[in-house]
């Protein structure tokens, strides 16, 4: 087994976390709001959740230049 292609790969993982980690970190935030909206009512979780993936599609939606 070549280490150098191991190698590659855990560099190549490492700049892709990098150069996407405001994404990662938006993403994590939504997860907190949701665990913790979750911990506290389960309806109001599925609205939050709801309202999460409608924020993500938008967002999806603006970036990809047809909105």
């Amino acid at each position: 087994m070549n280490i150098g292609k191991i190698t590659g790969a855990f560099k190549l993982m490492g700049l892709f976390l990098l150069a996407n980690v405001t994404a990662i970190f938006f993403l994590l935030g939504l997860i907190a709001i949701n665990y913790a909206i979750y911990l506290w009512d389960m309806q109001w979780g599925l609205i939050a959740t709801g309202i999460s993936f409608i924020l993500v599609a938008l967002i999806i939606n603006g970036e990809s230049g047809r909105g």
